[in-house]
């Protein structure tokens, strides 16, 4: 028998292979970009797949989406403190300006 085996497996990542090895990033994409009009059931069901599959190939694509947004927290925040009756009873209103909602 010819050669040396070592026996040990090697990984490398290709560009245009998707994390889950066995599926091309399109379709990666493609299967995340469907998960956000249906379930990850009815995804695993149109394309023969396991649901486990179908979530994993979803977590790039979501990871991508929340990269492209930036932080989540309020960029301006405005601090409110209202008087609830004569005396000492205050209560403190924190708010997200940009958005107008109270945080």
């Amino acid at each position: 028998m010819g050669g040396h085996n070592c026996g040990a497996v090697k990984q490398e990542k290709l560009p245009g292979v998707a994390d889950k090895p066995f599926y091309p990033k399109r379709f990666a994409c493609f299967v995340g970009r469907r998960c956000r009009t249906a379930t990850l059931h009815d995804v695993a069901r149109e394309w023969h797949l396991d649901w486990r599959t179908v979530k994993e190939l979803d977590k790039p694509y979501m990871r991508e989406q929340l990269r492209g947004r930036g932080p989540p927290g309020p960029k301006i925040r405005g601090v409110e403190e209202l008087a609830l009756r004569k005396g000492h009873t205050y209560r403190m209103v924190v708010s997200d300006l940009e958005r107008r909602r109270a945080l």
